[in-house]
């Protein structure tokens, strides 16, 4: 994010940050030793929820000290390329 900020952000730019969960479904056999209880999948929004906090506490400071507004967006995808592809699309596709 400091790299971001001191070679990209512009005066005047809104940054949108999307964050991406791993839908619990998918997890298995994409990342060794990652556990995901039974049930998980009933929790997402949760974990979405909870990531999206994650990040706000991570970033949102920086952000505001360097006068640079934004939106955060956490999305629950497959924890592959495409599913995260989808997720980046569709949160796109959804700012008109």
């Amino acid at each position: 994010m400091r790299w971001a900020l001191a070679h990209v952000a512009r005066a005047g730019d809104f940054l949108h940050l999307l964050h991406c969960v791993p839908h619990a479904g998918t997890l298995h056999g994409v990342e060794p030793g990652l556990y995901s209880p039974p049930g998980a999948e009933a929790d997402e929004d949760g974990e979405a929820a909870a990531a999206a906090a994650m990040v706000e506490r991570r970033f949102g400071g920086m952000l505001a000290a360097a006068g640079v507004p934004y939106d955060l967006h956490a999305v629950v995808a497959a924890a592959n390329a495409s599913g995260r592809a989808a997720a980046v699309a569709a949160a796109a596709a959804s700012l008109g």
